[in-house]
């Protein structure tokens, strides 16, 4: 009996003493978990040293405090900073810089300027040094040549019309006559002469004397019918592709002629800068069933160079 009195003691202590006050203190003194979103914003910079700035995705989590939830948001910026260095083993085609983060509350409210705790400003202190050496960090990074050569051809291309006169003689201008905005096409002489030879090269137009519509042409003749769907240079050992938009065709006899006149959008622009900076190209023109791979030539490499230089003189985007 005794046991059984000790017992219903041991029970109804728990249950009348132990249990309410645990419920009181999970009601008074626990706080509940949350929710918040971290937000950064980064700096994309491309092979070409075009440069964008953006928001990218919210990554949500929890904490008990906005002053914890701060501090987690700094360990995820400090992380990004250091995540997103270059890594030399690797070929790099673009570069990300994080440059700060917004932290918003589970109410969906801003609140990355309003949160105090002892050690923010102190943290605060080392955010731009640590964004300067990150940007600073590919400066000692040794980019292979074609890298390079692109960077100091943009360098050496940017807007001078009397820069541009030099150039004058590599094309042949031919107005439109029926466009009110006084269109005028610039042809390479090189490829201007319609003979039947395989041939790539650019070519532009300018309105009202500023340069637009930068364009890419192939001209391919053959006994083979293609009917060509896809594009890939092999430049200076790195493999492009490129899907043409249009491709149209005609007979000359036994021959068959089928070209591509395509307006170059900024995808392209990795090719295109790479093969107008290139040592050596190859081209594979890929049919429906047949393939045909050749050389493409220092004329055509040298042309297009000439084109894209003209091109950006001239007030072209690119």
């Amino acid at each position: 009996m005794r046991s059984l009195k000790g017992f219903s003691f041991f029970i109804n202590f728990i249950l009348f003493v132990v249990l309410p006050i645990y419920i009181i203190w999970v009601f008074i003194f626990k706080k509940e978990d949350k929710s918040y979103q971290y937000i950064e914003t980064v700096e994309k910079e491309d092979l070409h040293g075009e440069k964008s700035v953006y928001e990218i995705g919210s990554y949500e989590f929890k904490s008990q405090t906005d002053s914890d939830a701060f501090e987690k948001a700094y360990d995820m910026f400090f992380f990004s900073l250091g995540d997103n260095v270059p890594n030399p083993e690797y070929e790099i085609t673009e570069t990300i810089l994080p440059l700060k983060f917004r932290l918003l509350n589970e109410n969906g409210s801003d609140i990355t300027s309003i949160v105090m705790f002892d050690g923010r400003n102190s943290l605060e202190k080392n955010v731009p040094k640590l964004i300067e050496e990150r940007r600073n960090f590919k400066v000692l990074y040794e980019f292979d040549d074609l890298y390079q050569k692109i960077l100091n051809f943009k360098k050496e291309t940017k807007p001078n019309p009397l820069k541009a006169k030099s150039y004058e003689k590599y094309f042949v201008q031919s107005k439109d006559e029926f466009s009110k905005e006084n269109i005028v096409f610039y042809e390479p002489v090189l490829f201007k002469k319609r003979n039947e030879k395989n041939r790539l090269y650019c070519y532009f137009s300018t309105n009202n004397g500023k340069a637009c519509g930068l364009r890419f042409t192939l001209y391919n003749f053959s006994f083979e019918v293609l009917d060509i769907k896809n594009l890939q240079f092999l430049i200076d050992d790195k493999l492009f592709e490129y899907r043409p938009q249009n491709v149209n065709n005609r007979f000359f006899g036994n021959t068959r002629l089928e070209w591509m006149d395509d307006l170059l959008t900024h995808r392209n622009k990795e090719l295109i800068y790479s093969l107008a900076n290139s040592k050596s190209a190859k081209l594979k023109i890929q049919g429906e069933s047949l393939h045909l791979e050749r050389k493409i030539s220092q004329k055509e490499i040298q042309s297009i160079c000439q084109t894209l230089a003209y091109y950006r003189m001239l007030g072209g985007k690119y």
